[in-house]
């Protein structure tokens, strides 16, 4: 299995390369202090503010879905080449996410929002895609789950590509987790150092493209 393309967006860049350069030089100007989770203290996060496009379809009109939507089409070309060489038939969609839509659901009342399984869903709808489709959600571990269903989903021959999708957005659900675990930090998160004093949550989204026969690519051996 190789990745032959790959694309990304979070609180650092719009893109791949804008991520790479704020990091590379360790810009953390979009990290905010979000108030009113706890009676005391801030939490201090990454959001995404690039403007997002509202999905018409309700049930799939969340955050986590909106980040996928912007991260499929930096990647359009690609994903249109791997439709005209498989198919539909034969690309397959693996999530991960850890909250999906809940806290939507809150406001919405739309118990779709809270379904773990909307994002792949969402995937196949947008791309027009009938293979098989399936959300992972196992916290920490997530992407690397996801990687490994679709390493075995191409080894079954269930199909020859695979559209790897990872995205979480700022939810109540995981900044409780993490605070009940004291390891959220209120200073810029400083991993490796004697001084460091816990992390800091943001969002994200990611999206790889997985074959199981291509020439050139990332090789996964993990």
């Amino acid at each position: 299995m190789k990745i032959t393309a790959y694309e990304s967006l979070c609180n650092l860049g719009n893109n791949i390369n804008e991520i790479y350069e704020n990091a590379i030089i360790g810009n953390s100007e979009n990290f905010d202090n979000l108030y009113g989770f706890f009676k005391e203290g801030k939490v201090r996060a990454g959001k995404i503010k690039v403007e997002l496009e509202e999905i018409q379809e309700q049930k799939f009109n969340i955050r986590c879905n909106k980040f996928l939507l912007k991260t499929i089409k930096l990647l359009q070309k690609d994903i249109s080449i791997l439709i005209e060489k498989y198919g539909k038939s034969r690309i397959a969609v693996v999530a991960a996410t850890t909250n999906s839509g809940v806290d939507e659901y809150e406001i919405s009342k739309n118990s779709k929002h809270y379904e773990i399984g909307n994002p792949a869903k969402f995937i196949c709808r947008y791309l027009g895609l009938n293979c098989y489709y399936t959300t992972v959600s196992t916290a920490c571990s997530s992407g690397l789950i996801a990687f490994s269903t679709a390493r075995d989903i191409l080894n079954n021959d269930i199909a020859d590509a695979v559209i790897v999708a990872c995205t979480d957005a700022l939810s109540k659900v995981p900044i409780y987790g993490f605070h009940s675990l004291e390891v959220l930090s209120e200073k810029p998160t400083m991993p490796f150092s004697k001084n460091r004093s816990g992390m800091n949550m943001g969002e994200a989204c990611s999206i790889f493209l997985a074959e199981k026969e291509a020439d050139t690519g990332i090789d996964i051996l993990g």
